[in-house]
């Protein structure tokens, strides 16, 4: 593989993309290292790199999704407006908190409707 083309940033974007193999991010890896950069031109890669992919995973899921997630998580139009925006494109923000607010809503329902059911069979 010949990285001696690339640019020291589509360098630093292989390095920092953990879907890729670790064999391509570790020649990646080699020849951003013989390229002896600045602590200047480090900077500016991180700052660029930074700048373009913002840390959205962070942000915790808003309380109103989570409370519209458990109390229906049958209403599938609801659910689908909903992950389309966090699931977009080639974002894949907070999936797993949403399929974790998704399961307890279904729980949450099943435990209820199994206690309502059992009631009024046995009393």
């Amino acid at each position: 593989m010949d990285t001696s083309q690339l640019t020291d940033y589509q360098l630093y974007e292989i390095i920092q993309d953990k879907k890729l193999h670790n064999h391509i991010r570790i020649v990646a890896n080699k020849e951003f290292n013989k390229r002896n950069l600045s602590i200047n031109d480090l900077r500016e890669i991180v700052m660029r790199h930074e700048s373009l992919y913002n840390k959205e995973e962070e942000k915790p899921l808003a309380w109103q999704y989570k409370l519209l997630l458990i109390i229906c998580p049958f209403i599938l139009p609801l659910d689908s407006i909903i992950s389309r925006r966090f699931f977009s494109g080639k974002l894949n923000l907070k999936w797993k908190a949403y399929w974790l607010y998704i399961c307890a809503g279904v729980i949450l329902w099943s435990i209820a409707l199994f206690a309502l059911f059992r009631y009024i069979l046995f009393n």
